[in-house]
């Protein structure tokens, strides 16, 4: 049985691949990222849902209700300094690696409802991790 944290890298692994489908080369930067989660995922593969926990879960109810304000409105700098000790992670979210912002406004609507279907799904699998 695959655990909720092994669901958890592969939805985010996923979605980072139909980010790049999606997109195609107009973000550089997803290219980039999924080699950094790669090499994350295999020497911790428990901080990617922590950090997830800490910048993401808090907004899960924007996420439920699939509000756009999410990606375009929220500035996420200030919780990730706060929330991450670590150097390598300072300044850094998912958020904010991929872009999400920028890509947010150029995705059609059918994709938009591709990528709430995926933050939905991580937003559960946090929740069945820490909620046991």
């Amino acid at each position: 049985m695959t655990s909720n944290l092994s669901k958890f890298n592969m939805t985010i692994s996923n979605l980072i691949d139909d980010l790049i489908i999606i997109c195609g080369d107009k973000f550089k930067n997803l290219k980039i990222f999924k080699e950094q989660f790669k090499l994350l995922k295999k020497c911790n593969p428990r901080k990617i849902i922590e950090q997830f926990l800490i910048n993401i879960q808090p907004y899960k109810e924007q996420i439920k209700n699939k509000n756009d304000d999410f990606f375009l409105k929220k500035n996420y700098e200030e919780e990730v300094n706060k929330n991450v000790s670590e150097e390598s992670y300072i300044e850094q979210s998912l958020d904010q690696i991929l872009n999400l912002k920028e890509i947010w406004l150029t995705l059609e609507e059918k994709n938009k409802e591709i990528i709430w279907s995926y933050f939905n799904v991580l937003v559960k699998l946090v929740e069945m991790e820490y909620d046991k």
